[in-house]
Order: structure tokens, then sequence, then C-alpha cells
């Protein structure tokens, strides 16, 4: 930016003995983000929205429970927003958009008509001034980005057209989800916009997920070059890699770290847990039907253990008599029996050696060949001549 009209002032101050003298001066100079022109902000003639009507139907709705916003920290973001809101500018200086439905006329300086079209604009001219011949001008400004995008709900469905088959059946929605970054500059319109024009929310629940970044903690965007092209990632890594590292570490509401780094290790892996499976669906031939069976009822989730788990372990044997010989475990450590008082308690073995996590429940096998006590341990689960006091897990 050259400066013409500062450079001309100057000379103009300059001429009339105004200028006293010239400094530098260290400044924050606002730059475009896309072209990184330096901008300059002139005062000019807007168009604007009082939003303050608006801002409260929004927030009686949430409140209500009507809209159902995930979660609940976005709710306080929402509800601060509204509250202090503010008129919102709506018009662009832009070549594409929706042109504002404003027409000037241009015999009447400062008079305007809004319309729907230049057909309705003449008609509502002609009635306005009684038939005076008119010229009438439509608004070159058009609709900011998230004003049109907040219209997007029920415009796509045939909107204003009350009737249409498509507007009747999904509008409004039962779900939205969207980056929790533009709650605001979309989800907030679009419910003030869907209220005020049809009466009804655009959906009845927002699910806002965090933003992706690169590994060195930077919003990817197209301007900054930090985008990793997923056909790329697939091309190299495969899908599975992709959607394990997407998933992990993936919080509700919270942003995500990605980088090809990190896609690697998790398609390396990936590639372990192949070859593993693998390796024991080679293996499956040679275990009988019975064995596989008992591998499954004894598996563990990760999320607990399973109900086949717990009923493995439902003490059948009578209660330990008071003369009984002490039992040992295969290393020959003392196990003390506790009697249960009823079939809802099960006895418990405590082994002697005293470590915290050798705690029995007791399974008995009626067999001469059985050891007389078999078991898991309750903590940790491992077999009962595994126990964590004596030999490797």
């Amino acid at each position: 930016m050259d400066f013409e009209a500062r450079g001309k002032l100057w000379d103009a101050m300059d001429k009339e003995g105004l200028l006293i003298k010239v400094e530098d001066h260290v400044n924050r100079v606002p730059r475009s983000q896309r072209g990184g022109e330096i901008v300059e902000p002139p005062v000019s003639t807007q168009w604007f929205v009082k939003m303050k009507s608006l801002a409260e139907k929004a927030i009686g709705r949430v409140r209500d429970g009507d809209i159902v916003i995930e979660l609940q920290r976005f709710e306080k973001v929402y509800f601060n927003w509204l509250e202090y809101i503010r008129d919102g500018c709506v018009s662009r200086q832009l070549l594409w958009g929706h042109r504002i439905p404003v027409w000037y006329v241009e015999e009447h300086s400062g008079e305007y008509i809004v319309a729907r079209s230049d057909e309705e604009a003449a008609q509502i001219a002609s009635e306005k001034y009684n038939g005076e011949a008119v010229t009438l001008k439509q608004e070159t400004d058009v609709l900011d980005t998230w004003f049109s995008s907040g219209l997007w709900p029920f415009s796509t469905m045939g909107w204003p057209n009350e009737d249409a088959e498509d507007l009747k059946t999904f509008f409004p929605g039962s779900i939205m989800e969207t980056g929790y970054d533009i709650l605001f500059f979309w989800v907030a319109r679009m419910i003030m916009l869907s209220l005020w024009l049809t009466g009804e929310v655009p959906s009845h629940n927002v699910n806002l997920h965090g933003l992706v970044h690169d590994k060195h903690g930077r919003k990817m965007r197209k301007t900054v070059g930090n985008v990793i092209d997923l056909n790329d990632v697939i091309s190299s890594y495969g899908t599975d890699a992709l959607c394990y590292t997407l998933l992990t570490g993936n919080t509700p509401g919270q942003d995500i770290t990605l980088s090809n780094e990190r896609i690697e290790s998790d398609r390396n892996f990936a590639n372990k847990l192949w070859n593993s499976s693998r390796f024991i669906i080679g293996k499956l031939d040679k275990i009988s039907d019975e064995e596989q069976h008992e591998l499954a009822t004894v598996a563990i989730s990760d999320f607990g253990q399973t109900d086949e788990v717990e009923k493995q372990f439902v003490v059948t044997e009578e209660p330990a008599q008071a003369n009984a010989e002490p039992e040992e475990d295969g290393d020959g450590r003392i196990l003390e029996s506790q009697p249960s008082q009823d079939a809802e308690h099960p006895a418990e073995l405590v082994c002697g050696s005293g470590a915290d996590c050798l705690i029995l429940r007791k399974d008995v096998v009626n067999s001469q060949d059985a050891p007389a006590v078999t078991g898991q341990c309750t903590k940790c689960h491992c077999p009962l001549h595994d126990l964590c006091g004596g030999g490797e897990k």
C-alpha cells in the first residue's frame, strides 16, 4: 500500500507551515490474513441487524432444553456471547454472495425499498409514489458469509415455501455437528435466524467437536500451509492407521494433534496387531473347542471383568470345618479358609504370606487328580500357581 492520501496530507500541511517535525514510531500494523497487505479500515455506511431481541429468544430455547448443546461448558460460552451481544454488521463489499434485498430510489435521495425481487420492488415503488416513474437501483453489497450460512437449514429445504415437502420432512433437524470455534459465528446465528424467520429451532441437538492441530500446536489452515493431505496419508500409511490416530486420544470437545510421525507410529502398532492376530488364528486349529471356549470365558475387557468371569468364581463347596487341615498351594504356602455365611457371599481364601493381592475365591475341582484348591487372584487374576507372591506372572 502506497498511502497516497497520507503523502498528500503531509505535503499540504508542509505548505501551510503546519508541519513541525517527522518522527518514526513503532506501531502494530494490521495485515490481511490472505494477502498480507496492510489493512486501513475506512469509515463507511453499512447494514446492521438489531440482535438483542433475537438473542433473547435464542437464549430461552437453550435454557428450556429445546436445544441441547454438548458439552455443558459450551453452553456457558453460548450464553456469554448472546447476553452481551451488540448489533451486527451484515453487509460486505464482495463480488459474490446474497445481494442485500434493498433498492434505492434515485429520484428520492436517502429513500429505499425492501423487496424479494425486482418486480416486487417496482410494484411497491409504484404504490408508494402514486405511479410516479422512478429509477430503482439495488444495493451492491452482499450479506456476510455467516448470515447466509445461518439460513442454510431451511433455505435449502424449500423455504420460504412453507408447504415444501422437504421443509416439512427434514426441518428442524435432530442433530448438528460442527467445530466449537464457530459456535457463535454459525450455530448461534443459525438459531437466531431460524427462530426469527420460521419460529422453529434449526436442530434439537448441537455437538461441538475439537479442532485438528499440527505437531506445533497450530490450527491447520490452508493459508498457513500446514494441512495434511489425507489422500497422501492413506497412500503412505493406510486407512486403518489414520482412523486409529484420529480416534485415540480424542476427547469430546478437545483439540487433537495430527502429524505424519504419529500416523506412522500408529501404522507400526497396527502392523503388530495384524501379525499377532495372524499368528493366533494360524494356531486355532490346534486348540480344541473346549479350550477355545475356556479362553473366551476368562477374557478380560478393557472396561472391566465380563459377566462370564464373575460367574466362573461362584463357590460351590461347603464351608470349611473348624478343625480342617490347612491347605497349601503349589508353592507350599498355607491358605487360611474363611467360610461363607450365605450364597451371596462366597467363601474366600487368604494367602498366608500376607501379600496384599493374594485373596482367592475357591473354585474346587471334584477330581482325585486335581489339586485341593484352584482359583485366581481377585485383583490381578493370575492363576493360583503364578500368584504375585511366587513365580512370574
